[in-house]
């Protein structure tokens, strides 16, 4: 067994595996996860140069990757709207509706996102 380079401890840990749906520790080796379980088992694996870190209780669950949209606001009037970031300053969205106005024929409507967004 490798020895640990992090163990994150003191967590409640959601693991999605029905035969052991808890644990409470977490075993990085190499930037990889390798060991999921009860904190004692885990806490086994470590060494002097381990890093120890307690999560303090917090509960931890693996990523959700979720790919969806919502059609109103990735349909045709998304086509149409000039993209703006939202920490976007003054100047940088003066720039953006420039580039769009240069694009557009004559007497088009520039819009940006309702709301904020995009």
């Amino acid at each position: 067994m490798a020895v640990a380079d992090l163990i994150l401890h003191d967590a409640r840990i959601f693991t999605v595996d029905p035969s052991r749906p808890r644990a409470e520790a977490i075993r990085i080796v190499g930037g990889r996860i390798t060991e999921v379980g009860p904190e004692r088992e885990v806490l086994a694996g470590r060494s002097p140069r381990t890093r120890l870190r307690s999560l303090g209780g917090a509960f931890v669950m693996p990523g959700i990757v979720d790919g969806h949209n919502h059609p109103a606001e990735a349909g045709p009037t998304a086509l149409f709207e000039l993209g703006l970031d939202p920490g976007a300053g003054v100047d940088a969205i003066l720039d953006r509706v420039r580039a769009r106005a240069e694009q557009a024929a004559p007497g088009a409507w520039i819009m940006g996102p309702a709301g904020g967004r995009r």
